[in-house]
């Protein structure tokens, strides 16, 4: 090597490099970054709108203002409607019953009862 700081043929220079913002196990060029920061997060934030954009959504069967993967749903319907169904049961064991007073053989929602027992004997009595 002469005194002109040339480097030897072969010999590499050392890329420092930075963990890149807002992307997880993702390293990057130190010097890339700081040469123009805002295009990095301009790329970045595009990439992450192009990614949303390619997700197609669809209304979710039987759940109102719920919406799911159209991939997902068309890949196994079967699937999400046996964990609806099963979501579906939970709720519903989750309810309280009790008899229904004045009536054979038939439960209430004890919820129901107890929020307005005056507007259940009078629907009673208009059903007699």
């Amino acid at each position: 090597m002469g005194n002109n700081g040339s480097t030897q043929p072969g010999a590499t220079e050392e890329v420092k490099t930075m963990k890149a913002p807002g992307r997880e196990d993702t390293r990057i060029s130190r010097a890339h970054f700081e040469e123009n920061p805002k295009r990095y997060f301009q790329e970045h934030r595009d990439e992450k709108k192009k990614q949303t954009a390619e997700v197609k959504t669809m209304k979710a069967p039987g759940r109102e203002d719920t919406r799911i993967s159209r991939t997902g749903f068309e890949g196994n319907p079967k699937r999400y409607f046996q964990e609806y169904r099963d979501e579906k049961k939970k709720q519903i064991a989750e309810v309280k019953m009790m008899k229904a007073p004045g009536r054979e053989d038939t439960r209430i929602s004890r919820a129901g009862f107890e929020g307005n027992p005056k507007r259940y004997f009078q629907e009673l009595r208009k059903k007699k």
